[in-house]
């Protein structure tokens, strides 16, 4: 079985000098630290985070890792998912290695909302900033992750 998680990045401010260092609003941070304590009093945590390099998704990433007893500093910045195609991330997410049994990753949507739409069994209309679904693939390698073997989505928040 393997676990992945996939998160939009929470709220953040309008206006900065560049989209790349949009920082998280305060809203942002409230709902980011929240939802590292829904996944931490759900049992739920990560053999592995992965985040976009934008300052609002590796903050979110950061607020989530404290709130599951994840080190902040073994959180993996992948520059490819700043711009992602949803094919990208899945290929990223078939490669990993088989060692990782659970893995969540922080990034921005149009990629996000699609890919979750690829690989879930049924149809996502909207992810929202700060939203998480949390996927169970009945496969024991990466590699097998699709819509076929998803044995299950839920949303977390």
């Amino acid at each position: 079985m393997k676990i992945l998680l996939i998160i939009r990045h929470a709220r953040a401010e309008i206006i900065a000098k560049s989209d790349r260092v949009r920082k998280l609003s305060e809203e942002g941070q409230a709902a980011a630290i929240a939802l590292g304590c829904k996944l931490h009093e759900a049992g739920i945590s990560a053999d592995m985070i992965v985040s976009s390099p934008a300052v609002r998704a590796e903050t979110t990433a950061q607020l989530i890792a404290r709130g599951i007893n994840y080190s902040k500093n073994a959180i993996v910045s992948e520059e490819f998912l700043y711009h992602a195609h949803p094919e990208e991330i899945i290929s990223f997410i078939r490669n990993l290695d088989d060692k990782v049994e659970s893995l969540l990753i922080v990034g921005h949507n149009p990629a996000l909302f699609e890919t979750v739409n690829l690989l879930g069994p049924e149809q996502v209309v909207v992810f929202r900033p700060g939203q998480a679904l949390r996927f169970q693939f009945d496969v024991a390698s990466w590699k097998g992750v699709d819509r076929e073997t998803c044995k299950s989505m839920m949303e977390i928040f």
